[in-house]
């Protein structure tokens, strides 16, 4: 049996995604949606280039300084490594500028 995993929510106090409007996730164009997308490429390719420009154009100032550059690459590889394939089964607006959403693991289980 695949289990759910609530992943995380997306504050867009902390970024504006300008990065791949439309991707592979199907979520709404919106700021959060876009935001949404964004984060979920950089966290399910295995690709420290396109991760490396998320963190450095979309992470205020303050976040990206609070951290070694490499600290913030290794949570995106970390949580890669964790989640392995996934797919979004669940979308919920939780706020203004956040959203949720439930991940189903393709290949690990908890």
């Amino acid at each position: 049996m695949k289990k759910n995993l609530i992943l995380f929510c997306v504050h867009l106090n902390l970024f504006t995604v300008t990065l791949n409007a439309q991707s592979k996730w199907g979520l709404p164009a919106s700021p959060t949606g876009k935001a949404g997308s964004a984060i979920l490429d950089a966290i399910d390719q295995n690709d420290q280039n396109l991760r490396r420009r998320f963190i450095e154009t979309q992470y205020s100032e303050s976040f990206l300084n609070a951290f070694p550059l490499s600290m913030h690459l290794r949570i995106f590889q970390e949580t890669h490594d964790l989640l392995g394939k996934f797919e979004i089964t669940t979308v919920k607006k939780s706020g203004p500028n956040t959203a949720e959403f439930v991940l189903q693991l393709k290949t690990h289980q908890f």
